[in-house]
């Protein structure tokens, strides 16, 4: 088994390198963002 067999199979196979972990980070801000924002907007729209 070669060097790189090793290193492949002791890494998790999800979040591998930092730009994948960014993408997943950013894109979990966003949506939490969106549900703050919108919540209260269509809360209000429903009273009003």
């Amino acid at each position: 088994m070669s060097e790189a067999d090793q290193t492949k199979k002791s890494m998790p196979r999800r979040f591998v390198n930092l730009s994948t972990r960014l993408l997943i980070l950013t894109v979990s801000f966003v949506m939490l963002a969106e549900v703050l924002i919108w919540t209260p907007s269509i809360a209000w729209f429903r009273l009003a």
